[in-house]
């Protein structure tokens, strides 16, 4: 009995201390990249930069047994309400075969993680392990924190991909102020086609070579920003639209002097830019 007693707690003990230390974890006092994904994940390898799942292989990093790879994307505290916030954007990568999937087709998702600073230190508010997916070759192309209005904030994700030698982009942006994190628009921004010698018919179309670029606007009295899409290139695509937040995503505002406002500095709505 004795024996069988000692050999339980021999079993439960390095499980408890673990749990321990992850709860520890779980509320850091400084907010970076290591100490937010330590505090969600419990591991971390900062000479990988990054958290493999599961998460038991990231100490000795088994990649070879691993599913995932999590890689910090933008870490940093904002303010939002009065109140600091961190926020964890993380990219997934499939692992297969013992390294990071990067086949062409493959995408990467992002979890979002959000936490509130409560005295010395940054509490779990809320988060979701997918909250959008995009880009090639495993990756994301670009993920920005961006301003989205008063006291409104937001991921601005982007991503390319190339095919048979024309190159087609697009972006979207994820609300990190809505409940459950909603994608507030998906936009092509750019269509660049590789057009042949000659065309195969007579009456072919034209290739289509054109951008859309998105910029936010001021909107007096509103807590969100109003974006702005304005398209160049051929063939034409209608000129500029303004979108405003309504229920979680922008819809047509219907503006007829939309392309005459002055858009906000770039560095005021993506304060982290180089």
């Amino acid at each position: 009995m004795t024996r069988t007693l000692l050999l339980a707690l021999t079993a439960t003990l390095p499980a408890l201390a673990r749990a321990d230390r992850c709860a520890e974890l779980a509320k850091p006092r400084t907010f970076d990249a290591a100490s937010a994904m330590r505090a969600i994940f419990c591991e971390y390898d900062a000479e990988h930069e990054g958290t493999l799942i599961p998460v038991k292989r990231t100490r000795r990093w088994q990649i070879a047994d691993a599913s995932e790879l999590v890689t910090p994307l933008v870490v940093r505290t904002f303010v939002e309400g009065g109140v600091t916030k961190g926020l964890l954007a993380a990219e997934r990568r499939v692992v297969e075969n013992g390294k990071p999937d990067d086949w062409p087709e493959r995408e990467a998702s992002i979890s979002v993680y959000v936490f509130r600073k409560d005295g010395e230190v940054f509490a779990f508010e809320r988060g979701k392990r997918e909250v959008t997916q995009g880009g090639t070759f495993g990756r994301t192309t670009g993920v920005e924190f961006a301003r989205l209005g008063q006291d409104r904030y937001g991921l601005w994700v982007s991503a390319s991909s190339m095919f048979q030698g024309s190159v087609y982009g697009a972006s979207w942006v994820v609300s990190l102020s809505d409940d459950g994190f909603p994608t507030l628009i998906t936009q092509q921004t750019n269509v660049d086609e590789r057009c042949p010698d000659e065309p195969a018919e007579e009456d072919a179309p034209p290739c289509r070579s054109w951008t859309a670029s998105m910029e936010m606007l001021a909107a007096p009295g509103e807590h969100w920003d109003l974006l702005r899409v304005s398209f160049t290139g051929t063939p034409a695509k209608g000129g500029t639209i303004c979108y405003l937040h309504e229920d979680g995503k922008y819809v047509d505002a219907e503006m007829p002097d939309c392309a005459a406002r002055a858009a906000r500095p770039h560095d005021e709505v993506f304060p982290d830019a180089r």
